[in-house]
């Protein structure tokens, strides 16, 4: 069986610029639609709910696969940073009490 390695690699790709154009307007999207979902498909936000369930039916009705788009929540950069923060303090005391 062959893969398509170059197809792979330029979805990735896509990705990650979707990431990291999410990541760019993080900001912006806080103040909009605080704490929501937001998607991200081929540079462009395409939809925005207050559930992931209602996302994705946004996402079926624009016929964006849901698996290639990008969701991140409308949090602020602080938010995240704690929610980081925390998660790595839990992980780290669930390993220690291994």
């Amino acid at each position: 069986m062959e893969y398509d390695i170059s197809g792979i690699s330029s979805e990735l790709e896509r990705f990650k610029q979707d990431a990291a154009f999410f990541d760019e307007h993080r900001d912006e999207y806080h103040q909009k639609w605080p704490n929501q979902a937001v998607a991200i498909f081929n540079g462009e936000n395409v939809a925005h709910a207050d559930s992931l369930d209602s996302l994705m039916t946004q996402l079926d009705d624009l016929n964006i696969p849901k698996s290639r788009a990008y969701v991140g929540w409308a949090i602020s950069v602080e938010q995240q940073t704690d929610a980081e923060n925390r998660a790595s303090s839990f992980a780290r005391s669930i390993s220690s009490n291994k």
